[in-house]
Formats: structure tokens, sequence, C-alpha cells
């Protein structure tokens, strides 16, 4: 509270969250760890100690959801207090019900100009309030801890919505990965099961990670990657660009796609194409595909071909669809 209260708040949790990011030993193995902050102000976010524990719970679980740093204004989504009150106690229900919808955005192979693979986009909504956008989605699936289960279910419906394309046996998938989950010991042998359940292919099937959860216990993240890789999934790391996991790192992983940080195709539109050039040779330096995600116009979308970029998605190409609408687009 206070004159400036904002900015004296904003110093005191960077200096906590330097201190506590810095990498550390215990025996000789070099460890990190991620810390999320949030950040709640009186008046500004309620004027009772209960309210402002609220609002620092929620900031904190939001910036623990974009794989962490630093959240100061958790009332950026648009979602009262309320309205997220009645997510919070619908959501987990809705997971269990499978009452969630999965949708496909084709992704456009720059060389052939041929739809070779989709990603799937889980969508959620009570009635009376529409679909919510997907960050706000996203993070209250964190705060429930329902993201894992959630993720389980759009890969299951996903292995099956895709391969009932018998007119495209060779469309691949791709599905997000939360960090929690990549943590679970079990996950590797789940999929194998899935897999063989299903009868999909598994090169087919590419599983999708952050670039900041790559930072996130290393050597059991590298270790997961790997067995999915052996199983013959294709590993992507999604938002590439942002800076958080070195070089040499990412270079050990079994990753066979970068997808590049969206402000880089954003740069794009305004004519300027430094960094997706230097990302798009560095991602072909390393013996990997290079895709770009929310591209928006003709003119990116050359100018991305141009530069050699390997995949593209984005509402240019066509915007997220159902499994009946990702049909007929197929078929046209």
């Amino acid at each position: 509270t206070g004159e400036n209260a904002a900015g004296r708040a904003d110093v005191v949790a960077e200096k906590i969250f330097d201190l506590l990011t810095q990498p550390f030993e215990i025996e000789n193995y070099r460890l990190v760890i991620s810390v999320s902050v949030g950040i709640a102000l009186c008046p500004r976010d309620a004027t009772d100690a209960r309210g402002l524990k609220t609002h620092a719970d929620e900031a904190m679980y939001a910036a623990k959801a974009q794989g962490g740093g630093i959240v100061r204004d958790c009332t950026a989504t648009g979602l009262s207090l309320t309205t997220k009150a009645q997510l919070l106690s619908e959501l987990p229900s809705a997971v269990v019900t499978e009452s969630l919808l999965v949708h496909y955005q084709p992704k456009l192979d720059l060389r052939t100009s041929r739809i070779t693979g989709v990603e799937a986009l889980v969508r959620w909504g009570p009635p009376e309030l529409g679909m919510l956008h997907p960050k706000d989605f996203i993070q209250l699936a964190e705060v429930c801890g329902v993201l894992d289960q959630l993720t389980r279910t759009v890969t299951e419906r996903s292995l099956l919505d895709v391969s009932a394309f018998d007119s495209r046996p060779d469309l691949s998938v791709t599905i997000n990965l939360s960090n929690r989950l990549i943590q679970d010991r079990d996950f590797s042998a789940w999929v194998a099961r899935l897999l063989a359940e299903t009868g999909f292919t598994p090169q087919l099937l590419r599983f999708e990670l952050n670039e900041r959860h790559l930072t996130h216990s290393p050597d059991r993240t590298q270790k997961v990657l790997q067995e999915l890789h052996d199983l013959g999934i294709g590993i992507g790391v999604d938002n590439f660009g942002i800076g958080c996991a070195s070089l040499n790192f990412v270079y050990q992983l079994p990753i066979d796609e970068l997808s590049m940080q969206t402000e880089f195709v954003s740069a794009i539109d305004n004519g300027d194409e430094t960094l997706a050039k230097a990302l798009i040779d560095l991602g072909h330096t390393l013996g990997v595909k290079v895709s770009a995600k929310g591209v928006e116009s003709a003119e990116t979308l050359e100018t991305l071909r141009s530069l050699g970029c390997d995949r593209a998605q984005g509402f240019c190409i066509s915007p997220p669809l159902p499994i009946e609408g990702l049909a007929q687009y197929l078929l046209g």
C-alpha cells in the first residue's frame, strides 16, 4: 500500500526471484529451481488480509501456469473472482466427464504446400460464459490440479480422432505437455500402452514442451523425453527463443522440431526478419525442423517460406477446427 507500492513490490519480488533462481550444487549435482511469485496490492486488489492473500495466490498460480516468473496483476485475464470461483468448481468434473472440446489447427508444410499435421487444442467454458480464452483455461486447470489428467484425456481423444481419417493415414498430431506431466515417472509407459491400444503410429505423434519447462528438473526431463523418443514419438520445443534453456542442453535432447516464439513472427509483420531467420538457420544447423505459429497473413507466410521455415500454422491457413470441420477442410 502507499505511494509507488507497485514499484516497491516489484523490487522486492525481483530480488526474491533472482536469489532463488541461482543455480546451486548438492553432492556434485547442479540444480536450478523454478520460482513463481504473485503480487497483490492494497487497495487495488483488496483492502483486507484475506482478500490480499487470495489475489496473491491467484497471481502466483498464474505465474506457475506460464512456467514460472512474476505476475503482478492476476486480474488481467478479465475474469472476476466470482467467475473464477464458479469455473474452479466446475472444471474438475468437466475433465472427468470429458465434456471438453478438442479442436485441431492444421499445420502446413511450406515446402510441399500440403497439410501434414494438426495441433490438438482443448476448449471449454460453461454455456452461460462461452468459451474461455486458452490462457485462462490452462491457468484454471493448473490451479485445480487437473492439467495432467486433461492432457491425458486430450491425448486419448486426439489419437482416436486422427486415426479415423482413412483418407489421410499420414496425418500427424501435436499435443502440448505440461511441466508436471513430463516429470511423471509413469507417463512414458502410459503413452506406450495407449499407442498399443489404439494402434496409432508412434511416428505420427509429437509432444511439444514449452522452452520454459526444459530447465525444470533437467535430468528428469531429458530421461522422459528420451523414453518418448525411443517409442518413435517426435519431440518439439514450443515458444523457442525466450532464452531460458541453454543451446548445449537443447542440443542434447532428442528434439526434431523447434517452434519459434510468436514475437518473432509478429516482427515479420513489422518488416523485421532478423530473429526469424536466425532461429531458422540455427534449427537447421542443429538438424531439426522449424515451425512458426500465429501466422496471420499471406505475406508473412511467403516470407517464412523464403527464409526456409519448414512448417507454419495460423489463421491465414486455418483456425482451429472441430473434428467435423477438420474432415471437411482436408477434403477441400
